[in-house]
């Protein structure tokens, strides 16, 4: 995403970026990420966006170039558009952890992105609900004041 700056140097733009690096002891276990990132930019989840990113592989590691989001993580009350457009989601292939630091809402825009992109792939509906609830009891109740 690029930043618009305000006040003295309002005169320029910043884009952030993150290089994320996955090492995994098994060459195969890379291959099944790299190709479900892949997959991932196939699909959309409602509300729930992805950030723009761009994927590699080389041998056992993962690298994923992806736009930094600006923001803060969800509190529970926001937790029923996650369960709603990302656990409920028709088909298999889907986000696999819903830990509420996973999703940001970008200060900017409002917008929900979710962050932790390897964190998905084929996993059916009883194991989301399953795992979405487990997670969601690890949610704080805060709400943040913005």
């Amino acid at each position: 995403m690029i930043y618009r700056s305000v006040g003295s140097d309002s005169n320029k733009s910043t884009r952030f970026t993150l290089h994320k690096s996955i090492t995994y002891d098994w060459q195969p276990h890379a291959i099944i990420c790299h190709k479900n990132l892949n997959e991932l930019k196939k699909h959309t989840f409602g509300r729930v966006h992805i950030p723009p990113f761009i994927v590699s592989l080389e041998g056992k590691t993962v690298h994923i170039e992806m736009e930094y989001i600006k923001g803060v993580h969800l509190a529970s009350h926001e937790m029923q558009m996650i369960y709603e457009d990302c656990v409920l989601k028709e088909g298999d292939f889907t986000i696999t952890n819903y830990t509420h630091t996973n999703f940001i809402r970008e200060v900017d825009t409002d917008k929900i992105y979710y962050v932790d992109l390897e964190d998905v792939g084929e996993m059916e509906l009883e194991e989301r609900k399953k795992i979405f609830k487990k997670d969601y009891r690890n949610t704080p109740t805060v709400k943040y004041p913005y």
